[in-house]
This record gives C-alpha cells, structure tokens and sequence, in this order.
C-alpha cells in the first residue's frame, strides 16, 4: 500500500507564514551584510555582525519548521529583499545614521510580522513558541541595540 499525503490547509497556510517569515530573515541578512561593509572598522560592526549572525539562526529556526511541517522551505529574500537592498542602498547613500534608521525600519517591521504570526489561527503552537521565546525577542532587542548604535 503506498502513502497517500493528506491535504491540510492549516498546516499550508502554517508553512506560508513561516516561509513569509523566512524570507524576512533572508532580508535581514543581506541588508545587515550592507550596512556591515559601512561599519568597516567602527565599533558598532561587532554589534551588526552578531545579529546579522542571529538572523541567520532565525532563518536556520523557521527552515526547519518549514521541513518539520512537510513544505518546501524558501531560499532567497524574494520581493522583501528587492526593498530592503534597495532602501539599504539609498540609505548608505547618504551616511551611517540613515543606515541604521533603515535597519531600525526593518527590524520594527519584522517585528510587527512576527506578531501578526502570533495572532495568524493556522500557526502551530509550536511555531508560536519559537516565534514568542526566541524569535521576536531577538528582534526586539535588535531594534534596542540599533537605537543605542543611533544615539
């Protein structure tokens, strides 16, 4: 007898907000990688190298979630990324101070992803979990230490 997969749309519209989520990371990681190579020998490089580090965990996290939830994980930034290169890139344009505003603006809207997860009906308990215990809060602190790096 062969396995028959069964057709879920909770667990789809689960995975479509993790892959979302990841894609989100995926932009994280490349606009932290341009305003790393604006930092070049400051200080506030070792802060921006840990967490472009910690969006890659995040990533790595919401990937295996994808795989644990039988999807296909997604492997670019997609549409998301477009705009965060292209606002990083305007924003190094003209100084540091507006690279930083423009990492503060994704990681406040990455937040505000994460906690329409929380509210979305489809998201397994379980990926609520990691997104409240490990996730969001690695956002949040994040958007504390960029607006530290700005003061």
């Amino acid at each position: 007898m062969s396995a028959t997969l069964i057709y879920n749309p909770s667990v789809d519209a689960c995975i479509q907000v993790c892959n979302s989520l990841l894609r989100g990371e995926h932009a994280a990681v490349e606009t932290f990688d341009q305003a790393i190579e604006r930092y070049v020998g400051h200080p506030e490089s070792v802060t921006l190298i840990r967490m472009r580090d910690e969006h890659r965990c995040n990533a790595e996290k919401l990937r295996r979630s994808v795989i644990q939830l039988g999807g296909e994980p997604a492997d670019g930034s997609g549409a998301w990324g477009v705009v965060a290169r292209s606002v990083a890139t305007f924003a190094g344009w003209f100084g540091e101070r507006p690279a930083i505003a423009a990492l503060q603006e994704g990681e406040a809207y990455g937040i505000g992803e994460y906690e329409a997860a929380l509210d979305h009906p489809d998201v397994t308990p379980d990926c609520k979990s990691l997104i409240y215990t490990e996730l969001l809060p690695r956002l949040r602190e994040h958007l504390r230490d960029l607006h530290a790096i700005a003061a």
